[in-house]
């Protein structure tokens, strides 16, 4: 008898340590979801001030561009880079939250998107960045296939496009 219950209190002390270990690992678990999801904006604020510091390094070339003026040959490449890096801080925020899962990724690619549609330099370069990865796609024999990021922006578009919607006029300059 004494054998049983001596038994018995091993098993519940081992369920008990169990039991901790799970709330421990799970507790474990939140805090570095936690630490992740900072982590995720420390980034984002240092993609945004580091496609600030260029927009304003090349502060003429990037107004000139937006707006859709002609630009010289190297002042468009200057341009093509500063919306690459620019496109792919979006991109990165938009799949980390996707992630996540911490915020909705729509307000990402529809702001995203408004910049575009409102700035006919930035949608200009957005579509020849399409083209060029169809073309690409093409040449080496496989369908072209969208990013999730470019997939939701191009959705956003093609709805501005259709509804018409005004472009706004006040002059922000930056997509971020």
């Amino acid at each position: 008898m004494k054998n049983a219950n001596w038994r018995d209190i091993v098993e519940f002390v081992g369920i008990l340590a169990i039991v901790g270990s799970l709330i421990f690992v799970g507790l474990q678990m939140q805090q570095d979801r936690q630490l992740a999801v900072a982590q995720l904006f420390a980034e984002t604020d240092d993609s945004v001030n580091n496609i600030a510091a260029l927009t304003n390094e090349y502060q003429d070339v990037w107004l000139r561009g937006s707006r859709g003026d002609q630009l010289s040959p190297e002042d468009e490449a200057s341009f093509q880079n500063l919306f690459m890096s620019a496109r792919y801080a979006y991109a990165s925020f938009f799949e980390t939250q996707l992630r996540l899962n911490v915020l909705s990724t729509d307000w990402i690619a529809k702001k995203y998107a408004f910049q575009l549609y409102s700035n006919p330099g930035l949608r200009r370069i957005w579509d020849r960045r399409i083209e060029y990865d169809q073309d690409q796609s093409v040449a080496y024999g496989s369908a072209y296939s969208p990013t999730l990021f470019e997939a939701e922006v191009s959705r956003f578009l093609d709805n501005l496009d259709s509804t018409a919607a005004e472009p706004s006029k006040r002059g922000m300059h930056t997509i971020w």
